[in-house]
């Protein structure tokens, strides 16, 4: 009987204490456990009873007794839970919450998906350097477009000047009045009347001051002093010296070589040529008489007087200066030594500067005969205040030029001077008029006459030939050239032209050009076979340069402004090469990743991987390496490099021609510094092909070839809340 009690006991008693320590210890997991520990615990009690029933006293054979064990159970057990709380309280531990639960999904992340075609480069990308055949095969192709030259420019005359002086040189000034002095001789002789023995006497005497200069250099010029002996005795012997008594300088000596007679005269010539002195002169005189009979001293004198001949010409002067003129003829010569018969300008202009470097005031005319319009010649004239500077520009346009022989024409000028009057200036030889004359470009409507050989300059580029990238190291085979110029001038011409690649290669062009005119011109085609040496190695760009040579300066001919001269050259070969190799840089792309998946990067990643996926179907094997960086300029100093990974070239036939495309499929295990990249906000991609070369073998590129290249990250992202 009690072993049912029991039973029913532990039926009903253990669901509720499962029921209950879930209630209570829901979010709390150490009472849960605490709970589960009683239920067992009192499992146990039942279970012990039950194997005993047999033994124990009747009076606990009743169902009241099994109720009240229940009771006692649940009393101890909650008086247990009690001490447990108490004793986490004192080790101050704390109870976690529940988690929910967690799992795993994959996250993937598109980085690059790029295919390289031969058909889209040609087609769809518009490349410059390739073209299709009517076949569809590509070729290289370049086409440089001379600049057209117009006669506009073979007409143009380059800017030229000519500068000129001319020093007023030696000029002559205003001769000085006549100077006189005279001695009497009361002065000389202090002696008894009578007999007069012979004797010496010495005499100075300052002249007055020369008014119309203060200071000369002397060129040439005469100066003449004459002696008038009214002393009553001869004299037989006399010189004078010239003083200047500005420096005690003499100037010159002169000797009387006869004897002056009493009431005669003398007159001696003085040579002032080199000579320097001011306005300041004086008289020394040194003389000796032989004596004679003197009754009286009235009317007993020595006259000298100095003067000047009409004509003195200095070097340097501080004087009055007289009228005064000077001019001459100079030659200017155009840049090219045309010789024109006629001829019309279009534009252009003529600037004269003008330099009045000395103290004299004038006017100055410039003419140039062979400059007309309507018939009159250029003519300038100019008022020039002393030490004055002047500018005058004269526009050319609409001017006739005529009888030009060899490119001389004349320029003639004249500068004229009234003088200074009465008052004196300092005026040197070396004080010059200077005249500088430029003309700026100057562009003819029309010209007729010989032209002398005139070089016609041709130059294009560097042109650069655009190749598609892994391309430039190509040795293109079967490339050949074509040019065609075009000549609307009524020259001839020889043209020489060289064509320039920048590895230093050279292809010359040497051609006659005939003659034609604007309205027919005339075409010259040329062209050169077998390119190959010229793009081995293919250059990256190619100057064309080089000249025309117009005009023989024998046969005469018109050019007008509607004359030209234009030409092309192109450039063809089919893509069957030999390539070296060389490293393609793919263009440069950003990304950017959702907020939501930034964080799942950051913080659940369980493992992740780059996967990449290479499809070649070109020619040549080649490797790829991916660039990333949390800036533009991803090619300095990426923050992470996957690569370089290898792809076979495409599978060709014994023409070279690719038939089957070669794969490849990488993973790259990415760590969790790797994948800081790309949380980066963006985050930039770049990368290149390296082309391997084809190893001296030939081989051809068809529309068809390609290369594709597929990347993304793939990542295994722990789902739900993490402890």
């Amino acid at each position: 009987m009690s072993n049912i009690i029991y039973m029913r006991d532990l039926l009903i008693a253990f669901p509720l204490l499962i029921f209950f320590c879930n209630l209570t210890t829901y979010k709390n997991p150490p009472i849960k456990h605490f709970w589960h520990i009683c239920c067992i615990n009192y499992l146990g009690f039942i279970c012990k009873n039950i194997r005993i029933g047999g033994f124990v006293s009747k009076k606990y054979d009743n169902k009241d007794n099994g109720f009240h064990i229940f009771i006692k159970a649940l009393v101890w057990g909650f008086l247990i839970f009690v001490l447990f709380l108490i004793f986490l309280t004192l080790l101050q531990c704390t109870i976690k919450k529940p988690s929910s639960p967690t799992w795993n999904t994959k996250l993937k992340i598109p980085l690059i998906s790029r295919t390289y075609d031969m058909r889209k480069i040609v087609e769809e990308l518009g490349e410059p350097s390739l073209i299709l055949d009517s076949l569809g095969n590509p070729y290289f192709y370049k086409k440089i477009e001379m600049d057209t030259i117009r006669a506009e420019e073979l007409l143009t005359l380059d800017s030229t000047e000519k500068s000129f002086s001319d020093t007023l040189g030696v000029f002559n000034i205003t001769p000085p009045d006549t100077k006189e002095t005279e001695f009497f001789l009361s002065e000389i002789y202090g002696g008894q009347l009578g007999l007069i023995p012979p004797f010496t006497f010495l005499l100075e005497e300052e002249l007055q001051k020369i008014e119309n200069f203060t200071f000369v250099a002397m060129d040439q010029g005469e100066a003449f002093i004459m002696v008038s002996n009214h002393l009553g005795l001869d004299l037989d012997s006399l010189s004078i010296d010239l003083v200047d008594e500005e420096n005690s300088q003499i100037i010159a000596t002169i000797v009387y070589p006869e004897m002056i007679l009493n009431d005669s005269s003398m007159i001696q010539q003085v040579d002032l040529s080199e000579k320097y002195f001011s306005n300041n002169l004086s008289f020394d005189i040194k003389a000796h008489t032989p004596g004679g009979t003197i009754l009286t001293l009235a009317d007993k004198y020595l006259s000298l007087s100095l003067s000047f001949s009409d004509s003195i010409y200095v070097k340097e002067a501080i004087a009055q200066v007289p009228e005064i003129s000077r001019g001459e003829s100079q030659k200017l010569y155009l840049p090219k030594e045309h010789s024109i018969q006629s001829g019309e300008i279009d534009r252009g202009n003529v600037v004269f500067s003008i330099c009045n470097r000395t103290a004299l005031g004038g006017s100055l005319q410039i003419t140039l005969p062979h400059l007309t319009n309507y018939g009159n010649p250029l003519y300038v004239t100019r008022n020039l205040s002393p030490f004055s500077s002047d500018q005058v520009e004269v526009l050319l346009d609409g001017y006739q030029v005529g009888s030009v022989t060899e490119g001389e024409f004349d320029l003639n000028w004249v500068f004229e001077s009234p003088g200074t009057g009465g008052e004196q200036v300092e005026v040197k030889s070396s004080d010059s008029i200077q005249v500088q004359v430029k003309f700026d470009q100057m562009k003819f409507r029309e010209i007729s006459g010989v032209f002398s050989p005139t070089e016609v300059e041709i130059h294009r580029g560097p042109e650069p030939l655009n190749l598609p990238d892994g391309f430039e190291s190509a040795k293109l085979s079967g490339a050949y050239l074509k040019a065609e110029i075009l000549n609307g001038v009524s020259l001839p011409a020889i043209l020489s032209v060289r064509l320039i690649g920048d590895q230093g290669q050279q292809l010359e062009i040497d051609e006659n050009i005939f003659s034609g005119n604007p309205y027919a011109p005339v075409s010259t085609l040329i062209q050169k076979d077998d390119l190959d040496d010229f793009f081995d190695p293919v250059p990256y760009e190619i100057t064309v340069s080089g000249r025309a040579l117009y005009g023989d300066g024998q046969n005469s001919a018109t050019i007008t402004r509607d004359d030209f001269v234009l030409g092309k050259v192109e450039i063809f070969s089919p893509i069957e090469a030999i390539f070296d190799s060389n490293d393609v840089e793919l263009d440069t792309d950003s990304d950017s990743l959702e907020e939501e998946n930034r964080k799942l990067l950051n913080q659940r990643v369980n493992w992740a991987n780059l996967v990449i996926s290479l499809e070649n179907h070109l020619p040549l094997g080649l490797s790829v390496e991916l660039l990333f960086k949390d800036s533009e300029d991803v090619y300095n100093q990426p923050d992470l490099i996957i690569g370089p990974l290898r792809v076979n070239s495409g599978q060709r036939d014994q023409n070279g021609i690719v038939i089957n495309t070669s794969y490849l499929n990488e993973n790259i295990e990415l760590d969790k510094q790797d994948l800081e990249i790309f949380e980066e906000r963006p985050f930039w991609i770049g990368g290149y092909i390296h082309l391997e070369g084809t190893n001296g073998e030939k081989i051809k590129v068809v529309p068809e070839d390609f290369v594709k290249i597929t990347s993304y990250v793939e990542a295994e992202i722990k789902m739900g809340e993490i402890k």
